[in-house]
């Protein structure tokens, strides 16, 4: 006696074995390749399909709507209703099922098994519906958090901006009005403390909006593997930049007598001033890089969608950097801008700041002493 016997089959569950025979005298096997179309759109309906192996995806216009896999079944419902196929049903990979003729169920001696395959088909199908209502909310529901999230880092990256132009707005200000208030120091003063501020307005926002820290590159993890690849970086645009200023003071008769990789004077000649600007500039370069690359780039990650949305971050991020150097000196804004690419380049790759803080204080410090930047 020929039986059907399909694991995990929901169609067969309330068979019993009589009506499991039936069903194998009728049944016959088939295969498909991958791709292969089993069953056309509008196609007359003569069978349905119990699938023994592989797996098949339903498809209307092209897009596909559904999967079937092992234990599955298609094609029973114009049995039922006499309509014709309503999708395509296409392979994927190679597939093994059994294909079940509708004249052998609705036959007079077969109504027994005719009722039974319906009512296991309506419990199935009720099965299905309650799985795809409770994905559908799912789905809905994790569409609304991220739009909310979305609106929320939207809200976050204009009030970042806004501090950013309130800042450069005031510093433009004291810098046009040194020369009245006769305290240049002031300037001095006034630009770490802004930054310190505005670290403090980022790092709030990193507790507010919920997310994990390390999402901001507040995370210590992989830093010993990372710090090879960021002084290797570091160095190459180090001796870049050296050989960029040597090909300018030998070549270039507007730069020519300069003297090359000369000690900062400044520094030299002001030395516990300078000391105490090394210690500050090493203190605020991490804060730099969690407003600018923590928070900002981070930001713009988020709001930017598709494969250059990294690429697109890293740009937008050191061009709103750079900018706000503009009322220094348009070539203290270009160069701000071009190791903000690499800083930008190593937050993206590794995910923390680090990494990053190291690289900005090593250039930035060996740049301000022996480069002249």
């Amino acid at each position: 006696m020929k039986y059907v016997r399909i694991n995990k089959s929901k169609l067969l569950k309330g068979l019993n074995t009589e009506q499991l025979s039936q069903l194998g005298q009728s049944s016959q096997r088939e295969s498909y390749e991958n791709q292969a179309v089993i069953v056309r759109e509008g196609e007359e309906a003569r069978d349905f399909f119990l699938l023994e192996k592989g797996k098949v995806t339903i498809r209307k216009s092209n897009f596909i709507i559904g999967e079937k896999e092992e234990g599955d079944y298609f094609g029973l419902m114009p049995m039922f209703d006499q309509s014709s196929r309503s999708a395509d049903v296409v392979a994927v990979g190679e597939v093994h099922l059994l294909r079940i003729p509708y004249s052998q169920l609705t036959q007079k001696g077969n109504r027994k098994l005719y009722n039974a395959l319906l009512e296991s088909h309506i419990i199935s199908q009720q099965a299905e519906l309650r799985r795809m209502n409770f994905s559908a909310i799912s789905e809905m529901k994790a569409k609304l958090e991220e739009a909310k999230s979305r609106i929320f880092t939207f809200q976050f990256f204009v009030s970042l901006v806004f501090l950013l132009v309130v800042y450069e707005f005031f510093l433009g200000i004291l810098l046009n009005w040194r020369s009245m208030l006769h305290q240049d120091n002031f300037i001095n003063i006034f630009t770490p403390v802004a930054m310190v501020i505005m670290g403090f307005a980022a790092f709030w926002f990193i507790k507010k909006s919920g997310w994990p820290y390390s999402d901001f590159g507040l995370t210590t993890k992989n830093w010993r593997k990372d710090l090879g690849p960021t002084l290797l970086l570091s160095g190459l645009f180090l001796a870049a930049a050296a050989a960029l200023q040597w090909l300018l003071f030998t070549y270039v008769p507007a730069f020519q007598g300069r003297p090359f990789l000369k000690v900062n004077e400044f520094f030299v000649n002001n030395l516990p001033l300078g000391i105490t600007l090394i210690i500050f500039y090493i203190i605020l370069a991490p804060v730099q890089e969690l407003i600018i690359r923590g928070v900002l780039q981070s930001v713009l990650q988020r709001l930017f969608e598709g494969r250059y949305a990294g690429i697109k971050a890293i740009l937008l991020t050191n061009l709103l950097f750079s900018g706000f150097h503009l009322h220094f000196n348009p070539l203290f804004a270009v160069v701000t801008f071009i190791p903000g690419l690499l800083w930008g380049y190593l937050f993206y790759k590794q995910g923390s700041l680090v990494g990053v803080s190291v690289s900005h204080i090593i250039i930035g410090l060996l740049g301000i002493l022996f480069l002249g930047l």
